[in-house]
């Protein structure tokens, strides 16, 4: 897998997304917003992306609903899909960086081997 898009890739994920019907296509985009607002820029977001497109082209094949994919909760969708992913987010990634800072800064090792 990759943690970042080529232009080629861009590409191939764009088309396929576009064949998509729309109410896929809606929800592909809203949540790859919402992962690319809350995800780190090393959280592997373009492997999720992929993995939610082939969920959605199996779906649109099968002919299912996208929520009946994804559930009502699209959120907790995107969540859980970011909890599988260690410091997942921002704010989480700061945190460790702060720690990991005081800790060089003091000259010591941090509990966790980090």
């Amino acid at each position: 897998m990759y943690d970042k898009i080529t232009g080629t890739m861009k590409k191939d994920l764009d088309r396929r997304i576009k064949v998509l019907p729309k109410e896929y296509q809606v929800v592909f985009y809203e949540m790859s917003k919402y992962l690319y607002q809350f995800g780190t820029c090393d959280a592997g977001i373009p492997n999720i992306q992929v993995d939610i497109l082939n969920m959605f082209e199996a779906g649109a094949r099968e002919g299912k609903d996208v929520l009946d994919i994804v559930g009502e909760d699209v959120i907790g969708f995107c969540d859980s899909l970011l909890e599988a992913i260690p410091h997942h987010s921002w704010l989480d990634k700061m945190k460790s960086a702060l720690n990991q800072n005081i800790y060089k800064k003091l000259d010591r090792k941090m509990n966790d081997g980090k």
